[in-house]
């Protein structure tokens, strides 16, 4: 691709080092060692924001990007492609046989519309692939055995695409129309430099055998040879080749264009850089349809990558040198000895040269002064580019680990204001909120840790009091005694269509406390710094449920302020969720007058069934949580004086637990599953739906276990003592949960729990005595999904996500759902955002951003929608 003169472009290393291998899995010691992402190890002040990162197992060791994705060629042959908007991977490209070395993007002269993507690799192929269509259109390959293609470039003002390849020339083929035309070519394939003869390789050997890598070439033309090829394939015409253009391999290549040379306008001129040590100048003359060497000069050693900025020409070398020339007179203006091992990438931006090496990254001014030093991949850093994607400019690296993209919009640090001014200027786009979630993460609220993350809590609630206020809404803090602020925040409906009728009201409620989080529990990025990996938001909360409010706020704040919102919309973001939501009932009914008669529910603090189907959830299981202890009136006593002496609280619980479940594991308690409600026939036609739907292994048993019949789990055991193996300890406790289901009552099943147990208790005619607390309870939850809001929901997730939504039941609880209901006498929806594998309440919890973009979306259209 060329560039003006005042855009940096950072070309193909080169080949690998004989030592380069798949790279291993990063391990949570590299993570652990900085908390801003993985590999991402600092070493020096004001290194840029890493913004993504995505993992691979082979080396990436070239990249090109557009606006709408960024292309990452491997070692592996693979050409990866990432969305820059949703930043997951779209597809991967396959069609070499061997390392990308070098991708450049191409556009049609005089057709926008017509881009390409153009690949040369270990192959000896150049590859055009269509960028709208992510497929393959043409191969190309020279007449000549050019051996690895280390490098591509295309020149826009001749419509040529250029390579420079380990046999010393460069060549060229020009980009028209007919590259996108398909022809099917089967006797073809055998010219591709792949399937030649070779000399050495192919002559036959004693006994007249033929050489392994010939038998094996020729089993693979015949089982691929007759297989039709929907692509063209073109050769280079053997007089499109400049021959020696380097006494060595051709590394890389620039197109500069309306270049100045000795008076003269070179509309696009050629710069190639190779293993001779030389830089050579090159321009394209019509008439004889062939390169003509303008001009040379000496970089003593073999260049490695070229770059341009200005009226600068900056020299990669293996030597671990910087030498930059003046393009308008070609003479050495500076040398930056940056380190020993070579520089294999170099781009520039603004007043800024980035250059990448086995050290990792360097940022160095134009002044010769290094201004940071990080270690952004595993190892050596293979390739960098910089593009201005969305508004910004990026830093995409690529090593031995993946690819990376670093935000170096503004670099300095003393321009953090300009930083903060440049986040309130993205609006509500996605860059934004993902920005905001980083934030939103970074507040460390445990609400069972109130002492310890107490401060962190409330500075959360307030920073979200002051984003719904900054967005428009009426806001404030509703105080809990001695418990962390419920965030109430309020839009008014503003759509022009209302025409004086009083707007409905729709209450969100979400949670922003979270449960806790340490790097010791098996997390291998840092819990409360969001870390973005393969597509994924990595961090605590990030998925239940900071996530989902965040993207509804958006959601609700765009539709505001595009005057489209159908809804009165009330916020209810309470900080006490992970322990049970303790005061919010006395909340809200404390401050009924602000929140108001409400019309509508939504909560989205649930899951979809797998990693694949969008969902709508319409039923809960309600909850009892309990803890059962059985203690002695004695001390904790020694079991070889008092054993066989005393009745043992221990074995006291461990009878009476067992008395709750019978061996096949149905509850013993009376009458306790005389009001189960079981599934309506619509229900069991909708679970054969999900199971032959549904990416996941499930049955018709598994899916009436989980949501549909309750349980009964012992969770933990704790006894007196020290625990070690000889003491009777004076006490025993465990924890109990009994899930329930409609139409139980969690009253009704506290009462029954607790009477069994004391019964049968009593029963053992034991000296000791029992203790049952009931401290949590929640009732079950059936929604609506025929009404008419439910309905319009479904229809938007469908265009969204270009598939039905998944009608599901839950098997977790949700404490206010039923609450909530009974409180305003209105129907409620759950309406998940993240996947199955989101690892909620777990180590590395994670949110797919797509997920988050497509939620924010269907939300956005769904508050215009409904009134």
């Amino acid at each position: 691709m060329s560039y003006p003169l005042d855009v940096g472009l950072s070309t193909c290393s080169g080949p690998l080092n004989e030592f380069d291998t798949p790279s291993p899995r990063l391990s949570p010691a590299s993570f652990a060692e900085d908390r801003r992402g993985p590999g991402y190890k600092s070493k020096g002040p004001q290194e840029p924001q890493l913004t993504h990162k995505w993992r691979h197992d082979y080396s990436v060791v070239s990249l090109a990007a557009n606006d709408k994705f960024i292309f990452a060629g491997t070692q592996n042959s693979d050409i990866q492609v990432f969305d820059v908007e949703t930043f997951s991977l779209k597809t991967s490209l396959q069609g070499h046989e061997g390392c990308v070395y070098a991708l450049s993007i191409a556009t049609v002269a005089g057709d926008s519309s017509k881009q390409f993507l153009v690949s040369g690799g270990s192959d000896s192929l150049i590859k055009i692939w269509d960028i709208v269509e992510l497929k393959e259109v043409s191969t190309v390959y020279s007449s000549f055995d050019v051996g690895d293609i280390f490098s591509v470039v295309y020149d826009p003002v001749h419509n040529m695409i250029f390579l420079g390849a380990q046999n010393a020339s460069i060549q060229w083929i020009e980009l028209g129309s007919d590259t996108g035309n398909s022809q099917t070519v089967n006797s073809e394939i055998l010219r591709l430099p792949s399937y030649r003869f070779d000399r050495f390789f192919d002559s036959r050997g004693p006994g007249g055998k033929t050489a392994p890598q010939q038998l094996e070439r020729d089993d693979y033309v015949s089982i691929h040879g007759q297989k039709p090829h929907e692509h063209a394939l073109l050769q280079i015409p053997s007089e499109n080749a400049y021959q020696y253009a380097h006494n060595g391999y051709v590394y890389c290549l620039v197109c500069v264009e309306n270049f100045v040379w000795k008076d003269n306008v070179v509309e696009c001129v050629l710069i190639s850089g190779g293993g001779d040590a030389h830089v050579n100048f090159w321009s394209w003359c019509p008439q004889k349809k062939d390169l003509v060497l303008i001009a040379s000069i000496d970089c003593e050693t073999s260049v490695q990558t070229l770059c341009v900025s200005d009226s600068m020409l900056y020299c990669g070398t293996d030597h671990g040198d910087v030498k930059i020339w003046d393009l308008g007179t070609l003479q050495l203006i500076r040398q930056d000895t940056i380190g020993t091992s070579p520089v294999v990438s170099l781009s520039t931006s603004g007043d800024c040269v980035f250059k990448g090496s086995e050290g990792g990254l360097q940022r160095w001014s134009l002044k010769g002064e290094r201004t940071a030093t990080w270690l952004a991949h595993e190892g050596t850093v293979q390739t960098t580019i910089v593009r201005e994607l969305k508004g910004r400019t990026y830093l995409i690296s690529g090593g031995n680990d993946g690819v990376a993209i670093w935000d170096i919009t503004v670099t300095d640090s003393e321009h953090s204001q300009q930083i903060a001014k440049a986040r309130q200027n993205f609006g509500f786009t996605n860059d934004r909120l993902i920005s905001t979630l980083f934030e939103f993460v970074a507040f460390r609220t445990v609400s069972s840790h109130g002492i310890e993350y107490g401060s962190d809590s409330r500075r959360c609630a307030i920073f979200l009091r002051d984003l719904l206020r900054d967005f428009g809404a009426h806001s404030s803090l509703l105080a809990v005694p001695d418990k962390n602020p419920v965030v109430l925040g309020t839009f008014s409906a503003n759509k022009s269509d209302l025409k004086g009728a009083k707007p409905k009201r729709l209450l969100f409620y979400g949670h922003y406390d979270v449960i806790p989080a340490h790097e010791t529990d098996g997390w291998d990025t840092y819990p409360y710094t969001i870390t973005p990996l393969d597509g994924y938001l990595y961090g605590r909360g990030v998925s239940d449920n900071k996530g989902p409010v965040l993207a509804t706020i958006f959601a609700v704040a765009e539709a505001f302020a595009k005057g489209e919102l159908g809804v009165d919309v009330v916020f209810l973001v309470e900080g006490e969720e992970e322990c049970g939501s303790p005061g919010f009932e006395d909340v809200i009914d404390k401050n009924d007058s602000m929140i108001g008669d409400i019309d509508y529910i939504l909560l989205c603090n649930s899951y979809w069934l797998d990693d694949t189907t969008p969902c709508i959830n319409y039923g809960l299981r309600g909850v009892l949580h309990a803890t059962v202890e059985v203690y002695s009136d004695n001390p904790d006593l020694h079991s070889g004086v008092e054993g066989g002496a005393t009745r043992e609280p221990t074995i006291d619980l461990i009878r009476l637990l067992a008395l709750l479940t019978t061996p096949e594991g149905d509850i013993c308690l009376p009458d306790f599953y005389k009001k189960v409600k079981p599934p309506t026939e619509s229900e069991e036609k909708r679970f054969e739906h999900i199971i032959k739907t549904s990416h996941k292994p499930l049955t018709k048993a598994s899916i009436r276990a989980k949501w549909a019949l309750p349980s009964l789990t012992v969770h933990r055991f704790n006894v007196s003592g020290p625990g070690n193996l000889t003491v009777i300890p004076k006490s025993a406790q465990a924890s109990v949960s009994l899930r329930i289901v409609p139409d139980q009552d969690a009253d009704e099943i506290k009462q029954i729990f607790t009477e069994y147990m004391q019964d049968k208790f009593a029963e053992h005619k034991s000296p000791n005595h029992l203790k049952i607390s009931v401290f949590h309870q929640a009732d079950p939850w059936i929604g609506d999904i025929d009404t008419p809001v439910c309905q319009v929901l479904r229809s938007i997730v469908t265009e969204v996500w270009g598939v039905e939504p998944l009608l599901i039941r839950e098997g977790g609880s949700i404490p206010v759902m039923r609450f909530l209901e009974k409180r305003f006498n209105a129907s409620a929806i759950q309406f998940p955002c993240g996947q199955s594998s989101d690892h909620a309440h777990l180590n590395n919890e994670r949110l797919r951003i797509i997920n988050l973009i497509n939620f924010r979306r269907i939300l956005m259209e769904f508050f215009t929608k409904i009134q």
